[in-house]
């Protein structure tokens, strides 16, 4: 599938991320896993998701080489997206996979030992985040990190990865776009805000 278009690109990333809800969904379900009683409202459990982002962005600025290959793979599609385009795709990357890797992979195989669900929920977050071997690392990392998120400050709550992993995609996405009109010579993508509808 062609991603060079905006439509195309939501179409992608709605299929992928959407799927990936749906699924972790179907996944608990089949499984028996109690997904909901991971998951709860909190302001102050809110709050700490949303904090939580700032070691993430430190990483991020600190990321030159995967952050040029991430605006080489996506640039270009995310910066025809509006504001609102790249709020429902980061929402959705965070409660869909938060859900699946923290919420039903990490339950289902921590039946065996709550380390080996952590570990391998991680590693096969890692895996099918993997453009590159340090990316591999650092999504690794960014896992466990997730994961920690999940179990703390006091008790289980899925909302503080969701809210960091979702505000984190929302912040790259927004640097992407910034890097890619400022190495661009496509004077249409340049001059295209992120409030403009199609």
């Amino acid at each position: 599938m062609n991603v060079d278009s905006r439509a195309s690109f939501l179409a992608l990333a709605g299929l992928i991320q959407g799927g990936l809800l749906i699924g972790s969904l179907g996944l608990a379900a089949l499984l028996g896993i109690p997904i909901w009683d991971q998951l709860h409202w909190s302001w102050r459990d809110c709050g700490w998701g949303l904090l939580a982002v700032l070691p993430m962005l430190v990483v991020l600025a600190s990321a030159g080489n995967l952050r040029r290959l991430a605006v080489e793979l996506v640039g270009r599609p995310l910066s025809l997206c509006t504001w609102y385009d790249l709020i429902l795709v980061a929402a959705l990357a965070g409660i869909g996979e938060e859900l699946l890797f923290r919420g039903v992979l990490t339950s289902w195989i921590g039946r065996l030992h709550p380390w080996a669900g952590i570990i391998a929920a991680n590693l096969i977050f890692a895996a099918v985040h993997a453009l590159t071997p340090t990316y591999l690392l650092l999504a690794g990392a960014f896992g466990l990190y997730l994961s920690w998120l999940a179990n703390q400050p006091d008790a289980p709550n899925l909302l503080r990865p969701i809210m960091t992993h979702a505000a984190y995609d929302y912040l790259a996405f927004l640097w992407i776009i910034r890097e890619y009109r400022s190495g661009s010579s496509d004077a249409e993508s340049n001059a295209r805000p992120l409030t403009s509808d199609l």
